[in-house]
């Protein structure tokens, strides 16, 4: 999930995520990212944590916070990634998400379309790091009207959002700040193409007055 999933569904495009500022920033030299955010059954709960526990990561006390979104969180002592587990659901920020039956139609990730889903359910913290991973995940696959491995699926995604009016209000307005950001990108990439143009025109009137 999150920023590593994305990276790793979009590794033929990094040189785009380096630009982007999306390849990550880890505390420890050598480490890219500084957290993983992982999606498990509720029914793993005892095989996560013996997991984290042999690679030498210790878990956080449960928190109002971590026990109300069902979700465990690991950090390791010589500041190695930031876990974080979420079991059956996606419950944080504002529109929950469903993930039985999903974990297996993918890996070592979920699925591009429930990424892209994953970012978009966001409101208030939908910030610019979302925005560039959004951009990054449709520039770097197709979207189409069937589930296939490699593509965002449209219709499961059209399933979702009309089971909750709020859910999709959240992801049209964000999809339509994520259209205005492209535009402005366009915009940009027209004026540094037509200006040098312009300036070569008058460079060329100047020189042949002479």
């Amino acid at each position: 999930m999150g920023g590593l999933g994305i990276a790793i569904h979009s590794e033929k495009l990094r040189d785009f995520a380096v630009k982007l500022g999306r390849t990550g920033a880890g505390v420890v030299k050598g480490q890219e990212f500084t957290d993983i955010d992982f999606m498990s059954y509720g029914k793993q709960r005892d095989k996560v944590k013996g997991f984290f526990r042999e690679n030498g990561y210790a878990k956080r006390r449960a928190t109002l916070s971590s026990a109300a979104s069902g979700r465990q969180i690991y950090y390791h002592p010589k500041g190695w990634f930031y876990v974080d587990v979420f079991f059956d659901k996606l419950l944080v920020a504002n529109h929950p998400i469903d993930f039985k039956g999903r974990l297996e139609l993918d890996y070592p990730t979920i699925t591009v379309t429930d990424m892209l889903l994953e970012k978009i359910q966001m409101w208030e913290a939908f910030s610019e790091k979302d925005l560039k991973d959004c951009l990054l995940l449709l520039k770097a696959h197709n979207v189409e009207e069937k589930r296939e491995k490699e593509s965002i699926d449209a219709s499961y995604i059209a399933k979702i959002l009309a089971k909750d009016w709020g859910f999709w209000y959240t992801a049209t307005t964000n999809l339509k700040n994520l259209k205005r950001f492209v535009l402005e990108i366009d915009k940009l990439g027209s004026e540094v193409e037509i200006n040098p143009k312009k300036l070569k025109r008058k460079t060329e009137k100047k020189y042949w007055r002479r």
